[in-house]
């Protein structure tokens, strides 16, 4: 007898629901719970300058990869977006004797749904509620 293959997980129903479903769907799926781990790392920039800042720029990162929703489809990019924002950019001036040498910026990169940590009645109707669908 042959050992069964791997089951495949699979949702092939989506596509096929109407169009003013999908949308709750992919909401839905923005309040699911991420652990997003979110660490501090030094930029190094070599000043020997006397009298200069003492501020260390740094740039914020990330192991978590980005919210799946993001990845899926256009349909589902264009509803993550609504609700996921790309966070945790940083500058820092560098000045010597009270003058601004340069600059540096780190770009956000760490995707954050700041209504689903500071706002948590914001997904409460997904919350208990279910769509009956016939097929």
């Amino acid at each position: 007898m042959a050992e069964p293959g791997p089951v495949k997980l699979v949702f092939t129903c989506l596509p096929k629901l109407p169009a003013e479903l999908r949308p709750r769907v992919w909401k839905y799926t923005c309040c699911v719970t991420r652990n997003v781990d979110i660490w501090v790392n030094p930029i190094y920039i070599n000043i020997h300058e006397d009298g200069g800042s003492r501020s260390r720029p740094y740039q914020f990162v990330s192991k978590c990869p980005p919210p799946a929703v993001l990845h899926v489809c256009k349909e589902s990019r264009t509803e993550g977006l609504k609700h996921y924002t790309l966070d945790f950019s940083s500058t820092i001036e560098i000045t010597a004797f009270n003058l601004a040498l340069f600059t540096v910026s780190s770009a956000p990169r760490i995707y954050f749904n700041w209504n689903r940590l500071l706002n948590p009645e914001y997904f409460d109707e997904y919350q208990y509620s279910t769509i009956a669908i016939e097929t």
